[in-house]
């Protein structure tokens, strides 16, 4: 039984200052999302989506091994006429907004983002939940889109640096977010 797997007892022994600094930064970030979330109260944006089911702050530990914490806005996931944005911090791996546009709204989505630095990729697969392949298999957004084929929800992403300061992260993400609800106009 040469090849058997052992436990690295340096990680055990050491692990518990990794995990109680790994809480509290994920406090930090719920906080963070709880916040935002503030900032868009749901009879706001019925101006904009009659069939918002609000807001929803969640969490998980196993994104592709990742833990990962979560913000959607408006929740509604239809693949024609639905919107959502979605605020992940992936651990390891990034502070990200995904923009979910059904599929009837994509192309005024992308005329009302055009000339824009704002969610410089896009993903139309048939996994919209699949962040690794998103980020992986996703197009500049600036390039036309063969839209003929297409009967799912479009992602929109982009990567954002998380900043020290809560209130810069703060501030950062309602702006993102308040510009992509105006790409929906």
């Amino acid at each position: 039984m040469n090849n058997e797997k052992k436990f690295d007892l340096a990680f055990w022994e050491s692990s518990y200052s990794f995990f109680k600094k790994y809480y509290q930064q994920k406090n930090e970030v719920l906080r963070l999302f709880e916040e935002v979330s503030n900032s868009f109260p749901v009879e706001n944006q019925k101006q904009y989506f009659t069939f918002t089911k609000g807001n929803k702050v969640s969490q998980g530990y196993n994104l592709d091994g990742f833990p990962y914490q979560v913000l959607d806005l408006v929740r509604d996931f239809d693949s024609q006429q639905g919107f959502n944005v979605r605020i992940m911090n992936w651990v390891g791996k990034g502070l990200f907004i995904f923009v979910y546009v059904g599929w009837d709204l994509t192309e005024s989505f992308l005329e009302n983002l055009s000339g824009s630095k704002d969610l410089p990729n896009a993903y139309l697969g048939i996994h919209p939940f699949r962040y690794s392949e998103i980020i992986r298999e996703s197009k500049e957004t600036k390039k036309t889109i063969d839209q003929s084929n297409q009967e799912d929800i479009s992602v929109f992403w982009e990567s954002i640096d998380l900043q020290e300061r809560f209130d810069e992260n703060l501030n950062i993400l309602v702006d993102k977010i308040n510009r992509a609800f105006e790409y929906t106009r």
